[in-house]
């Protein structure tokens, strides 16, 4: 036999069969004792509007509308965007959003740059969604440890970033005093590797 909630005024609200028109409200905790809590309308969510907003700044939303875990592949291209034969011994990526915030993490090894231009710019392309396209938004994009780079001078390190509105990840080395430039496919080199860690909107 079924069952159904009615509000005051006799509406039905929640059926075992699912949630009518009329908006349903319930005023003590609801527990799920199987099953899912399945949000079936792309952008809807929780709405934690009722929680007491930030004093010095106005809240851009207060809807967690979006979670999801999954891989990627990381794949090094030069300048041109191209995936040029280039082979790997590793490519492993995974990452986890959670709202508009995307949690990564990669490992890459490339056993060869195939027919990638050594002196063009090197990125790696793959990742799971999109930035943000906002004003100077650049997120960082931790590098944890580098194997067998060409970096050319010792103590040089890797850096990575994220630009607005962008699906690859820009490498750089902080190679001088006065800031980082971008890496080269050269510098990485036929047989490097890098391991990345890092989070950013979209």
């Amino acid at each position: 036999m079924g069952w159904n909630f009615y509000n005051a005024s006799g509406e039905l609200q929640i059926n075992d069969g699912g949630v009518s028109a009329a908006a349903a409200s319930i005023t003590n905790d609801l527990t799920v004792t199987s099953g899912n809590v399945v949000i079936a309308t792309a952008g809807k969510g929780i709405d934690f509007s009722a929680q007491t907003q930030s004093t010095s700044y106005t809240a851009a939303a207060e809807v967690l509308n979006h979670y999801e875990e999954g891989s990627w592949t990381p794949l090094l291209q030069d300048n041109s965007r191209d995936d040029n034969s280039q082979t790997y011994t590793t490519q492993v990526g995974r990452y986890t959003r959670i709202g508009n915030r995307v949690f990564i993490t990669a490992r890459m090894e490339v056993n060869s740059l195939g027919s990638l231009t050594t002196s063009e710019t090197a990125v790696i392309a793959g990742l799971p969604f999109t930035s943000l396209n906002a004003t100077s938004y650049q997120p960082a994009i931790a590098v944890g440890r580098g194997d067998s780079m060409n970096l050319g001078t010792a103590g040089f390190n890797v850096a990575a970033h994220i630009n607005a509105n962008d699906s690859v990840i820009s490498l750089n080395l902080w190679d001088g005093t006065a800031g980082s430039s971008a890496l080269s496919i050269a510098e990485l080199s036929a047989g490097g590797g890098v391991y990345l860690d890092g989070s950013y909107q979209v």
